[in-house]
């Protein structure tokens, strides 16, 4: 089973919780499900590093181990800012969940990738409901940064369940329909990724609108779906500009003076102060060539020398 997204196999991701399914109604609520998803995280990444079999899956858990420890660091200083308690126990779903893995025979690699899945799913969710409704500001813009990352997660855990299920099939069985052509449909709406690329990102088409960016990058998920826009921020003439990862469906055309400008309802210190995008997961790694076979002249044991006669 090697893992790729879209040209990669699972390595880095910054900032992200896996949490509890539903939305939160309330701050509090909210920080107690990120906070028991967090700690589960960590909790279960621990057990999969020891238990599971697959180097894949032990560098996601490892990964998963160093940005969650970073990311419940975080929740925990938001929190007490706003008066807010932080929970220091799982709650019953994810304490049910730790205790299957911890009892569970090894190997324990597709139970570990299947309830990452699903965290993952309700994490996204939830990240979403709160960054549009929820009632605490600070909260909210932690929700929105850190919702990017999510669907980072989100996307490499299916590419992970993706493998794992392919991992006993064969080149043979492959889909063997033919390739049709396809024509153009004048009608369609979409957009090449090569009128995207390259695209200078604002912030708004006001008069006073401020340039935030550049779009370096766009990442698609397992279905060739569009999910994150990568954005290169910061730096002076392309010296010390870094990416970051935004959301793929907060970018939208308008129209400018008879141009079109991509904009970003963001400011250019919100991106700036986001953590840094990880190409290193979607670097293809190219396949080691065979070793050429050896010549046997070559390394034949040359015959011993005689003695000289006396």
């Amino acid at each position: 089973m090697k893992p790729r997204l879209l040209s990669a196999s699972v390595a880095a991701i910054a900032l992200s919780l896996m949490l509890p399914a539903f939305g939160a109604d309330t701050a509090q609520d909210f920080v107690d499900k990120a906070a028991a998803g967090g700690m589960f995280e960590v909790d279960s990444s621990k057990v999969a590093i020891g238990k599971a079999e697959n180097q894949a899956v032990k560098d996601f858990a490892q990964k998963m181990i160093d940005d969650h420890s970073a990311a419940n660091s975080k929740l925990a200083t938001i929190a007490a800012e706003q008066k807010l308690q932080v929970p220091t126990a799982l709650d019953a779903k994810n304490m049910s969940d730790l205790d299957a893995l911890n009892t569970a025979s090894a190997p324990i690699d597709d139970q570990y990738v299947e309830m990452q899945q699903a965290a993952h799913a309700d994490a996204v969710a939830l990240f979403e409901s709160y960054s549009q409704n929820g009632d605490n500001a600070t909260l909210k813009t932690f929700a929105t940064e850190t919702l990017p990352t999510l669907k980072m997660h989100k996307d490499m855990v299916e590419k992970l369940e993706v493998e794992a299920a392919a991992s006993g099939t064969t080149q043979a069985a492959a889909v063997k329909t033919p390739v049709a052509a396809v024509k153009p449909d004048p009608g369609a709406k979409g957009n090449l990724a090569s009128n995207i690329i390259g695209e200078t990102v604002y912030n708004s088409t006001a008069e006073e609108a401020e340039k935030i960016g550049e779009v370096n990058d766009i990442l698609m998920n397992a279905n060739g779906e569009a999910t994150l826009l990568i954005i290169g921020v910061g730096g002076f003439l392309g010296v010390g500009e870094r990416d970051v990862a935004i959301d793929f469906k907060s970018a939208e055309w308008a129209e400018k003076d008879g141009d079109r400008w991509l904009v970003v309802a963001t400011t250019k210190e919100t991106l700036e102060g986001m953590e840094p995008f990880d190409r290193t997961p979607y670097v293809i790694t190219p396949a080691a060539a065979p070793a050429a076979p050896a010549d046997p002249a070559a390394t034949a044991t040359p015959p011993a020398a005689e003695a000289p006669k006396q």
